[in-house]
């Protein structure tokens, strides 16, 4: 089946599976995306997350299974893209890797397919992304220092 572009802006709008393939692309252009019945579900319980049917979400897949990409990166942009007031809050375990998400999110934002399908032309006349800048590496600052307190309030148990 054909679609138009506007069908598949549509598509990756209202489909978080389809956004999370996409995004993948256009952050690994020469890795081939090989979907699987896991990412469909992971978005498929991210999806209730952002109809507020699910409160905590816990996922664990065996590693480079795509979790950070599906919920660290699409899923953060894909929010973003719908409401640019959204306020996320990413955890990481240290500040090398939150910072690799935040520019991969940032990335994709950037994106011109991105820019299209969420029609940020209209939204944001000035082209201005609805993200601080350096956003990233306070992000990053912020993870060091949650880590750290919790590292050390653990150790004292």
């Amino acid at each position: 089946m054909n679609m138009t572009q506007e069908e598949f802006d549509a598509l990756l709008r209202t489909d978080l599976c389809t956004f999370i393939e996409r995004s993948f692309y256009e952050l690994n252009p020469e890795t081939e995306y090989l979907p699987n019945w896991h990412i469909e579900k992971i978005a498929e319980e991210l999806e209730k997350c952002r109809r507020g049917e699910t409160k905590r979400l816990i996922i664990n897949v065996p590693p480079r299974s795509l979790k950070s990409h599906c919920v660290s990166v699409a899923f953060v942009a894909w929010l973003l893209g719908h409401n640019a007031a959204e306020q996320i809050i990413a955890t990481s375990y240290g500040p090398d890797l939150a910072d690799k998400h935040a520019l991969d999110c940032r990335t994709t934002m950037k994106s011109s397919w991105y820019q299209r399908v969420f029609d940020f032309v209209s939204r944001f006349p000035s082209g201005a992304l609805p993200l601080v800048e350096g956003h990233s590496s306070s992000l990053s600052m912020i993870l060091s220092s949650l880590t750290k307190r919790f590292l050390t309030r653990n150790e004292r148990l």
